[in-house]
């Protein structure tokens, strides 16, 4: 998960993107025999957050050579944790983790990462007992980078976030909780209201 981790642009994102891979898998089959603990749980949880801090190739199809995607990988992991028992705590760690990745200006996610990413928002919000005051705190969060006058630079956060909170507001709208999606609806206004 780890090799050469910081790369960027080498095939040495396959190797870490391909391990992750591995997590939904093990993690499917501990919700049907329950064989992982409550550390090593914790541990793969902890494990994803850094992962998602450290990783910084976020190509998604390498021509010639395939997906590397590691993002949504990670997002498919995380989504899969998410159905595991999490304290609010490793929740919000791993929201962070989402966050941190979303509010990038290394790149523009053009091959639906965040339609993975979302897909882990939603699982962690159906089936954990998330507050909606720490879920629209964790939301509020995206309107906080290093802002400069570098419009170019701005505008592929401000890109990666818009098409990020539209995913999530539609997916949240169906879901039972729609105070959720109502909170995304809020902060997106907010992001938006400089540049409309």
């Amino acid at each position: 998960m780890f090799y050469k981790i910081g790369e960027t642009g080498t095939d040495s994102v396959f190797t870490r993107s391909f391990s992750v891979l591995l997590l939904p898998l093990i993690l499917t089959a501990n919700r049907t025999s329950s064989f992982l603990t409550t550390t090593e749980i914790k541990t793969i949880q902890e494990k994803l957050v850094q992962f998602l801090n450290d990783e910084k190739d976020y190509r998604g199809y390498v021509a010639g050579k395939g997906w590397a995607h590691a993002v949504a990988h990670a997002a498919d992991a995380i989504e899969e944790i998410s159905q595991q028992v999490l304290s609010t705590d490793d929740m919000i760690a791993l929201l962070v983790s989402i966050r941190n990745v979303v509010c990038t200006k290394a790149t523009v996610f053009t091959n639906m990462e965040e339609e993975r990413l979302t897909s882990a928002v939603v699982t962690l919000v159906e089936h954990q007992e998330l507050e909606g005051a720490v879920f629209e705190e964790w939301l509020t969060g995206f309107l906080q980078w290093d802002r400069t006058k570098e419009l170019q630079e701005e505008y592929k956060i401000i890109f990666n976030v818009k098409n990020f909170f539209a995913a999530l507001y539609f997916r949240l709208e169906g879901c039972s909780s729609p105070i959720f999606a109502e909170a995304v609806r809020r902060v997106r206004q907010e992001l938006m209201k400089p540049y409309v």
